[in-house]
């Protein structure tokens, strides 16, 4: 799967068929799943990713409301950043976001 062939309805498009991804499970990765949750997650709701950025955290370019989130059951988002062909990955440490990088 890549993030471009994620519609702006949270469809993947897979050798032309729709495959809804809210009520799918998925694999999250390490970097988003920081108090041990497990790697297959259940995607449960779907909203934009303008609830929460403007652009891209990877390429910078501004997001439209086009740009679906993904929230799984265990509070892990991912956007597919089609503009970069990106999935980023955003979850919460205690007390404070967390966007997958390990800047010090």
């Amino acid at each position: 799967m890549k993030a471009a062939e994620i519609d702006e309805d949270g469809n993947w498009i897979h050798e032309g068929e729709k495959i809804p991804l809210v009520g799918s499970t998925i694999p999250v990765p390490d970097t988003a799943r920081l108090r041990g949750e497990p790697e297959q997650q259940e995607v449960l709701y779907m909203t934009t990713a303008l609830v929460k950025y403007d652009n891209c955290l990877s390429c910078n370019e501004h997001f439209d409301e086009t740009y679906p989130c993904f929230v799984t059951e265990y509070g892990a988002r991912m956007i597919p950043a089609r503009c970069c062909d990106t999935f980023l990955w955003i979850t919460e440490k205690i007390g404070e976001e967390y966007d997958g990088r390990n800047d010090a």
